[in-house]
């Protein structure tokens, strides 16, 4: 899946929705391998008939009870000059 429609499909991804580990994987916003072991890592892998799957809705709990990452840095203040009134 190319990455423009990795992000289209997040977008209309239902929050309940059940996918394969595949599927979940191309819908996180890292690299398959990436992904693969956080979903593991954050026990959101379940087995379904012989099969690994993934409840969307749980995905998206575990990244809300994540902490925020913080805000960027500027990287250099912008020069001030002074204005002389007119």
């Amino acid at each position: 899946m190319a990455n423009s429609e990795r992000h289209f499909e997040r977008l209309i991804v239902s929050p309940g929705a059940i996918v394969s580990l595949q599927e979940a994987c191309e819908l996180l916003p890292l690299n398959d391998a990436a992904a693969r072991h956080w979903l593991h890592e954050q026990r959101l892998v379940r087995l379904l008939a012989g099969r690994h799957v993934v409840c969307w809705a749980d995905v998206a709990q575990a990244l809300r009870s994540t902490p925020m990452a913080p805000p960027s840095k500027v990287a250099r203040s912008l020069p001030r000059i002074k204005i002389d009134p007119l």
